[in-house]
């Protein structure tokens, strides 16, 4: 009785060891920061959050950095994806507003490609 309760707790000890061996294998290969899933949960992790308005459903925090697909993505002081421009435009001076989701944003682009 005590060999088949030593080789039940082997292999329960083995199996556990070889899976904490192939989970740590797997950050560490496949954990390039290219994995779209993965960089989805860090864009709604790090940038976004909920908007207390239901029709909105999320936005973007105000000020925050955060490196997503291999570039850095940078959110202006009323959460654009932007270098900090005047609310008011100078003079003349026509604005565009592009809304939309993360392919609005520029998702995967550095910033100055956006």
């Amino acid at each position: 009785m005590k060999s088949v309760i030593a080789n039940t707790l082997l292999v329960v000890v083995l199996s556990a060891v070889c899976l904490l061996l192939l989970e740590g294998m797997t950050r560490l290969v496949l954990d390039d920061g290219m994995l779209y899933e993965l960089e989805m949960w860090r864009y709604a992790r790090d940038v976004k959050v909920r908007d207390e308005r239901p029709d909105l459903g999320h936005r973007h925090r105000a000020n925050v950095e955060a490196r997503l697909m291999g570039v850095d993505v940078r959110t202006d002081s009323r959460g654009f994806r932007s270098t900090e421009i005047p609310a008011q435009p100078p003079g003349a001076v026509a604005r565009i507003a592009f809304v939309g989701d993360w392919t609005t944003l520029g998702w995967g682009s550095a910033q100055h490609e956006t």
